[in-house]
């Protein structure tokens, strides 16, 4: 990352709040948010995520320290950043095309008119995030998942070099997880920006930020490459995972039946044939007296001690049988 240009930055920042009584979450925080880079910002519930994110977009004021917005592309706040928070939007009665032309309203003069050049960045936004199929339906009659598109169009036609997103997949099935963190990680590229996601989803966020933000219980936030972080175990000294292994992406399962099966295959099915075994409670060991083995000629199957399966749900069923 060392060499992208930093779009946003904080010095010795400290972020929470004044009243009732002086409550720091975040405290001396250097952060730096490169263009061009998807960065997913985590942490346990309650430790300032949704606050830090309000002060970097400048709707919040911070405790001390600064937020520094790149010298190379001046400008007022609101040209600069663009915010996508988990709130719910008033505007229940205009289009999803009309909410997102509210992204231009910081270049519009007093008239409020859309220019030739407003409209087509509109139009660029609504491509982008697969908004044409619903653009001119009301936002109380859209899903969650396009209210969430609707919302992100609308801060990519703000055009600003960084975007501030909270939650932006929260309480959406995997397919739009999916699709929105994609999308994120390509405009990003694609198009230069710096986009910092404040998520719980931490499977996609591996999977798809070029960098992590992890808060941490000092009040710090630590930040690295995400493979780093799950491999040095920052990630398991943070959220304390129980029963479950970050390292391999899965819950770890205990052998309850202590029946050891050995496995061979190979690929997806493999993988699959593993899981439905630790999950019944069988351990995967080398050498067992019991051999389950994936086929894959022209259809797929599996031998259980030579015994011919054609589903992994008749595989348990022999291996429950000949336990019992």
């Amino acid at each position: 990352m060392s060499n992208k240009a930093v779009l946003l930055q904080t010095r010795s920042l400290s972020v929470g709040y004044e009243k009732p009584q002086k409550q720091v979450l975040l405290e001396n925080l250097h952060l730096a948010l490169p263009a061009g880079s998807l960065v997913c910002f985590m942490g346990p519930n309650g430790i300032g995520k949704s606050t830090l994110l309000r002060t970097l977009a400048g709707l919040q004021k911070p405790l001390s320290g600064e937020v520094i917005l790149s010298a190379e592309k001046p400008g007022p706040t609101e040209t600069f950043v663009s915010v996508v928070l988990t709130d719910r939007t008033p505007a229940l009665y205009l289009t999803a095309e009309e909410v997102i032309a509210f992204g231009r309203y910081p270049y519009l003069n007093w008239l409020a008119q859309l220019s030739a050049h407003d409209r087509n960045v509109i139009e660029q936004a609504i491509a982008t995030t697969h908004v044409a199929a619903f653009r001119h339906r009301k936002m109380f009659e859209l899903s969650d998942g396009q209210i969430q598109l609707t919302m992100i169009a609308r801060a990519l036609a703000q055009e600003t070099p960084v975007m501030l997103l909270d939650e932006p997949t929260a309480h959406l099935d995997l397919n739009n997880r999916v699709e929105i963190m994609n999308m994120l990680r390509e405009i990003a590229r694609q198009q230069g920006k710096a986009v910092l996601v404040a998520t719980h989803e931490l499977d996609l966020a591996l999977q798809t930020a070029d960098l992590i933000w992890l808060a941490g219980e000092q009040r710090n936030v630590l930040t690295g490459f995400p493979e780093d972080l799950v491999l040095n175990g920052v990630f398991d000294t943070i959220f304390r995972f129980k029963g479950f292994d970050l390292k391999t992406g899965k819950i770890q399962h205990n052998p309850w039946r202590n029946v050891p099966v050995t496995l061979t295959g190979e690929g997806a099915e493999y993988l699959w044939t593993k899981n439905a075994l630790e999950r019944n409670g069988y351990g995967v060991q080398a050498e067992s007296s019991i051999l389950v083995e994936v086929k894959r000629s022209h259809e797929l199957m599996w031998l259980v001690n030579g015994q011919a399966c054609h589903s992994l749900e008749e595989v348990i069923t022999v291996l429950n049988r000949n336990s019992c």
